[in-house]
């Protein structure tokens, strides 16, 4: 089911250019791809599991015995998990074209560094480096399809289904958080003895959460679901207002 995003390539060693076109259009394309969840979505996941628990006791009140215990497990999944698809969809496609954009910016970025250090002596370990990162990034940095995401609220599939996405949204974002900010390092240190003034690193706003911890309380408590999903979506956010300051101190320097 996971398969990398289309424009997701190897890179490309092939003709040279100073990689400034790359970075400026890929920078560009940040609006189609690092979706905001904010506003009321922030709700949300609190509404979801408000919805499903709320649904559940109504029937198993009203219909008291198994059938209306059966019937309000039902409602719980159509209701509350259906809220939990929409937002599992969103921040799995946000996500994923983040990454795919992210990995254009950065073969740009390595780019220029080859285009400044045309005797390979001045940033040769910085290089090596980058790249290196470049393809730990194309093996690891793989989401499932967002398609199928709309499975999650299926009765019975959806609950494993939620958690296998669950698991790839929060076992990727940390390291590649990682990897960004260990990529502008090199970077800066390579364009510090280029004679180009590199963009600052931010500090990390991503952490790995413990997905085995996470989700034995959430099945326990059920409304644990609410403060995950609140908690992986903001910090995602962050992510992306930290990169965009990034990008614009970027497309200063190639001005």
């Amino acid at each position: 089911m996971s398969e990398p995003p289309a424009d997701k390539k190897r890179p490309n060693h092939g003709p040279r250019s100073d990689g400034k076109q790359k970075v400026a259009e890929d920078i560009e394309r940040r609006a189609q791809t690092d979706e905001m969840i904010a506003g009321w979505w922030s709700y949300f996941p609190l509404a979801a599991v408000a919805f499903g628990i709320g649904g559940f006791v109504a029937f198993a009140f009203l219909l008291p015995g198994p059938d209306g215990l059966i019937f309000g497990y039902v409602v719980m999944y159509i209701a509350g998990f259906a809220m939990l698809a929409i937002l599992t969809y969103k921040q799995t496609r946000r996500l994923a074209g983040h990454l795919a954009r992210e990995e254009l910016i950065r073969q740009g970025m390595l780019e220029r560094l080859r285009s400044k250090d045309v005797q390979g002596t001045g940033a040769k370990e910085e290089i090596s480096e980058m790249e290196r990162i470049q393809e730990e990034a194309l093996e690891k940095e793989r989401l499932p399809n967002p398609l199928y995401a709309a499975m999650t609220a299926l009765p019975l599939v959806g609950l494993p289904l939620g958690y296998y996405y669950l698991y790839h949204l929060n076992l990727i974002p940390g390291p590649h958080d990682s990897r960004w900010l260990r990529y502008l390092g090199l970077y800066s240190s390579a364009g510090s003895r280029l004679g180009f003034t590199p963009p600052s690193t931010p500090p990390a706003t991503l952490s790995k959460r413990p997905f085995v911890l996470y989700s034995i309380v959430s099945l326990v408590f059920f409304p644990f679901l609410a403060y995950w999903y609140h908690v992986m979506i903001h910090e995602v956010n962050e992510h992306f207002k930290a990169q965009w300051k990034v990008e614009d101190e970027l497309m200063s320097s190639l001005e």
